[in-house]
This record gives C-alpha cells, structure tokens and sequence, in this order.
C-alpha cells in the first residue's frame, strides 16, 4: 500500500509542476510560446505578398530558443 501512496502522490506532485510552468505562456520565457517571433513571421509574410522591398530583420534563436 505505501509503494502505491507514493507513486500516485509522485503523479501528482509532477502534475502540478508541469502545470505551474505552464500557467503563463505568453510571458517571453523558455517554455512560453514565441509570440514575438511568430508575429515577426507573419509581417514578413504579409509583407512578401503586398511586394515590399524592406522587410524587418528575421528574429534567430538566442542559445536555441526563441522569444
């Protein structure tokens, strides 16, 4: 019974971290979704098809994540 206990609190103990970090995905963190690089991809997209010579700068990874 107690092996039991533990692997289900374990469960959700692990949850609720998941969760935590989760909660506020638009805040510009590692595990946020990159709003401002997504944004960034569609105006150069629009612009691409409206002709536009200046596009703004496309936004890289900085130590492999974007934000």
């Amino acid at each position: 019974m107690i092996p039991l206990s533990v692997i289900i609190s374990g469960v959700f103990i692990i949850m609720e971290k998941t969760g935590a970090a989760n909660e506020n995905p638009f805040e510009n963190q590692i595990t946020d979704i990159p709003m401002s690089a997504l944004c960034n991809t569609i105006e150069r997209d629009l612009l691409e098809m409206l002709e536009e010579k200046k596009l703004p700068e496309k936004l890289v990874p900085k130590n492999g994540y974007l934000f």
